[in-house]
């Protein structure tokens, strides 16, 4: 072996190893749907997913966090199940805060008021409600962001069959975490 093929083959070693640490993943599931959230460096990637769409694709009896697993091809660094309420209430005082700041997206809003945000109790307030998911990792990824996408998983799996779909999502999430500028 050359020199060069091995510099080549040790340099693009290096670079998948850096592009996936600097990925990070966060899922809060209830009993109507589910928010898996992907962070690159600067990008939040949202995919709701309803329940129906998570149940069809639980067909090797996979469970909370192993389906996302299995799905996506890496384990979330934080996964939490929640009821309805709980799901919702979270959610609105992230909504909240966007309303607050006047900012149309609320976890946009959280990333530009994250200094401020510091000294108060918003975070350990969001946290205490979902005690297995990491509020806390999630806000300090989320105060780098710079764009926010949200992705309805019903839409992007469109008409493409149940046998396929793990294959698609893998490589349509690999896709989308690589968005050009």
């Amino acid at each position: 072996m050359s020199v060069r093929r091995l510099f080549i083959i040790l340099a693009l070693v290096f670079t998948l190893v850096s592009c996936s640490a600097q990925r990070k993943a966060f899922v809060l599931e209830s009993d109507e749907k589910v928010a898996a959230y992907f962070f690159t460096e600067d990008s939040l990637v949202e995919v709701e997913i309803p329940s129906d769409i998570l149940s069809s694709l639980r067909q090797d009896g996979s469970q909370g966090q192993d389906t996302f697993t299995s799905l996506f091809s890496f384990s979330p660094d934080s996964y939490d199940s929640v009821t309805d309420a709980v799901y919702e209430e979270r959610l609105g005082f992230y909504k909240s805060l966007g309303d607050v700041t006047g900012s149309p997206d609320p976890y946009l809003a959280y990333s530009r008021y994250s200094r401020q945000l510091k000294g108060s109790d918003f975070v350990e307030t969001v946290d205490a409600l979902t005690p297995g998911f990491d509020e806390k990792a999630f806000t300090e990824a989320l105060a780098t962001v710079d764009e926010h996408y949200v992705y309805n998983l019903e839409q992007v799996l469109g008409s493409v069959s149940a046998s396929d779909s793990a294959e698609f999502l893998q490589l349509w999430l690999d896709s989308v975490l690589n968005l050009e500028k």
